[in-house]
C-alpha cells in the first residue's frame, strides 16, 4: 500500500513462525530476516544494512529481561540501539507488566533519548496477557 520496502524481523528461532504468518496473511511483498538487537549495522543482513535508515521502525512486546528501572536490560538496550541504527523514527509498544514500563523508561533515560508517549490503551488482560500498552515515538 505505498510503503516499500517492508522488512519483518525477529530472532532466528522465530523466523519459521514469522514466515508462516506472512503466508497466512498474504503479505508476499514483505521480506523476512533475523535481527539480533544490538548487532552493529555493518554485521546485519543486507536487507537491513543496505537500506538503513528506514523511515520507520515498529516494535511491539520486545522486552523480556527487565528486572528494575535501576538495572540495565540487555534486550531493551539492544532494541534501542538497533532502532537508532536502523531507522529515522521508531514506534515502540511496551506492555504494562511488573517493572516493564519502568525498566524501559530507565533504559531510555540512560540512552539519553526523549520519546513522546503517543498512545496508552487498555487491553483485555485475560486475552493479551497485559492490561495496558504504551506506545513511545522516537525521532533519531
Amino acid at each position: 500500500r505505498g510503503c516499500s520496502p517492508v522488512v519483518l524481523t525477529d530472532v532466528y528461532r522465530a523466523l519459521p513462525l514469522l514466515k508462516r504468518n506472512l503466508k497466512l496473511n498474504a503479505l508476499a511483498s514483505c521480506e523476512i530476516c533475523a535481527l539480533p538487537w544490538g548487532t552493529p549495522l555493518e554485521r546485519l543482513a543486507p536487507q537491513i544494512r543496505d537500506r538503513a535508515p528506514f523511515d520507520l521502525v515498529v516494535a511491539s512486546d520486545c522486552s523480556y529481561d527487565f528486572l528494575s528501572p535501576d538495572k540495565p536490560s540487555p534486550s531493551i538496550d539492544g532494541l534501542l540501539a538497533s532502532a537508532q541504527a536502523c531507522g529515522a523514527r521508531a514506534l515502540i509498544c511496551v506492555g504494562r507488566r511488573p517493572n516493564e514500563v519502568e525498566a524501559f523508561e530507565g533504559s531510555v533515560r540512560r540512552a539519553g533519548l526523549r520519546p513522546e508517549v503517543v498512545y496508552r490503551g487498555s487491553l483485555r488482560e485475560e486475552v493479551e496477557g497485559v492490561a495496558e500498552c504504551i506506545v513511545y515515538s522516537f525521532c533519531f
